[in-house]
């Protein structure tokens, strides 16, 4: 199996992505491989200067155009590199050629920022905490649900333990191998859209998994919640997630020479809306996005939609 087709496989099972966005997606990785053959190089001997000379010689939209749309050279790249990250966490590469630059954040727009893109939300994703205690492990969990999976501030600290069904994968030979996560989101009377069963991205199965074996050893005192505050004896409060995303985001997002930006209303409201957005942008039809999200209408997904570059 190619690399695009090892990695399509796997966004098709992990975000349900529609056949035409895959489509688009082969486009972008064929048209690259035509590049390399062009260059006599194979496609896992590739280096940064190659994905330079094809980014930069893209050929414009419009004929008026003198230069290729920004636009479009970061969908390109950004396909590119999830390829490539894929290839190199199934080891049929040891270095990823592309590099997605993370352009500095004037913090006079840090505090008003409702969604990431681009390069903002691959830092993102890519700088989740690594588990170096537990309650880098549970915030792993956390920040997942909010980036990968749009689920709301409330959704994530209403959950159980009982909310979530983690069933060993297809083909998996031991339980404890990758799984399939789903969590039960249950809305209220009053917002019934809300009352759903979500099926987890890869990374936050992955990330949820490892959090419950953990959870076992920290979780103190009566009721069931999935994610404990840090004494370990209740559900976390909405100050309590504010913080998790704010130390997340300004850590990721730090400046080209080291300093650290406050970003003190990036909150799981901005992460949430950075998934719905990059669904949006990959083509997902509002309706569905709207159902995954548990919004009642896709009307409520209008100032996203005028924010999205696709519409």
């Amino acid at each position: 199996m190619s690399p695009f087709d090892l990695w399509a496989t796997r966004e098709d099972r992990a975000r349900q992505v529609n056949a035409k966005t895959i489509a688009g997606y082969r486009s972008v990785w064929t048209s690259w491989l035509n590049f390399l053959s062009d260059q006599g190089v194979k496609w896992e001997d590739a280096t940064e200067g190659n994905v330079q000379a094809f980014i930069g010689g893209m050929t414009p939209r419009a004929l008026s155009d003198d230069h290729p749309s920004t636009v479009s050279q970061r969908r390109y790249a950004r396909v590119m590199a999830d390829v490539y990250t894929h290839a190199k966490v199934c080891g049929l590469i040891r270095a990823n050629p592309v590099r997605l630059d993370h352009p500095p954040v004037p913090e006079s727009e840090a505090s008003t920022s409702t969604f990431f893109r681009d390069e903002q939300y691959h830092a993102l994703v890519q700088c989740l905490p690594d588990a170096l205690d537990w309650h880098a492990v549970r915030n792993r969990a956390i920040l997942a649900c909010f980036l990968l999976d749009a689920l709301s501030a409330s959704e994530v600290a209403s959950l159980t333990v009982a909310d979530v069904n983690l069933d060993p994968e297809d083909g998996a030979k031991h339980p404890a191998e990758i799984r399939i996560g789903y969590v039960q989101i249950r809305g209220s009377q009053r917002r019934p859209a809300q009352s759903r069963t979500v099926r987890l991205a890869w990374k936050t199965t992955a990330a949820v998994s490892r959090w419950l074996h953990t959870r076992e050893h920290v979780a103190k005192g009566t009721g069931n919640p999935l994610f404990v505050s840090t004494r370990g004896e209740a559900s976390l409060t909405p100050k309590a997630l504010m913080e998790i995303c704010a130390e997340h985001v300004s850590r990721s997002l730090s400046s080209p020479s080291g300093t650290t930006i406050r970003w003190t209303h990036a909150g799981p409201t901005s992460l949430r809306n950075s998934c719905l957005l990059r669904w949006l942008e990959d083509g997902w039809p509002p309706d569905d996005v709207a159902t995954r999200a548990g919004l009642s209408s896709p009307h409520r997904l209008s100032r996203l939609m005028r924010s999205s570059r696709r519409t």
